[in-house]
């Protein structure tokens, strides 16, 4: 897990009133259960870096406290100037909670479970809905077909010496559109699902949609508006996800930042 870490650089921070009056220290205002579940706690002390336990002793005991200058304090307005990069003064470690460990592995229940070899790669610990993630993954797929369709008949119709920079980008796009076509209908089977390549519903089912424009600026206009559709379908479908199926959450995540490329190339043409 990353430190997650309370903002000390702003030159004006809010204080808790009545910590002033009490500590020699002065934490920034916060949520106490931010400071329950914090990894790192920034205090702000005194020059002497005094009055930390008492924080600390409040803090999850899992917590590092770090301890910077505020040598200008107000108490009448609870602000305090920092300077924009305050000075470590003091840090102290204090005892981790250690996380229990998880029972072993239980060996002899996974080698049972593991002899139901019709499943193939969907084993007994699979913990997402998989008919409805097979059916995201086809209209997920029918939408990659549809683009490489739409890149290839941009490619080609594309006139003009000096549209030959962006016919190269509508080509290459539709070939790494077709990469993911690929990429979808392979998890698809592994989910022991079929995948659709109807062309009848091709483009009922894809979230985005064809287009036949032949002027260069509308091609480009309607790839972004496919692209910006396309990121938005894996979004939503990885949130779905979640963890019950990591597999295919990675591999949307990953389709979903190429997608996120193609919008940029296709805004950058337009500028």
């Amino acid at each position: 897990m990353q430190p997650a870490f309370f903002s000390i650089g702003m030159r004006h921070c809010a204080l808790s009133p009545s910590l002033c009056q009490k500590r020699s220290f002065y934490p920034p205002l916060c949520c106490r259960s931010l400071l329950h579940n914090a990894d790192w706690v920034c205090v702000l002390a005194n020059k002497a870096g005094t009055g930390i336990g008492g924080l600390a002793k409040s803090c999850a005991a899992k917590a590092r406290v770090m301890c910077v200058s505020a040598p200008i304090f107000s108490r009448r307005r609870h602000t305090v100037n920092i300077p924009s990069h305050p000075s470590l003064l003091w840090r102290a470690t204090m005892s981790e909670t250690k996380k229990p460990i998880s029972a072993a592995i239980d060996t002899a229940a996974i080698r049972a479970a593991a002899k139901n070899m019709d499943d193939g790669a969907v084993t007994a610990g699979y913990r997402g809905d998989r008919e409805q993630v097979v059916a995201m993954l086809n209209d997920a797929l029918a939408t990659e077909l549809v683009c490489v369709l739409r890149y290839k008949r941009h490619y080609y119709t594309a006139a003009g010496l000096q549209n030959g920079s962006i016919k190269d980008e509508f080509l290459e796009h539709a070939m790494e559109e077709q990469a993911h076509a690929d990429q979808i209908a392979e998890r698809i089977v592994q989910l022991n699902g079929k995948p659709d390549f109807n062309p009848d519903t091709l483009v009922q089912r894809s979230h985005a949609e064809y287009d036949g424009a032949d002027d260069i600026k509308a091609m480009i206009k309607a790839n972004l508006i496919a692209e910006r559709v396309a990121i938005e379908a894996y979004r939503q479908m990885i949130e779905r996800i979640g963890d019950s199926d990591p597999t295919t959450r990675l591999l949307l995540v990953g389709i979903m930042a190429k997608e996120e490329e193609h919008a940029d190339d296709m805004r950058d043409l337009l500028a």
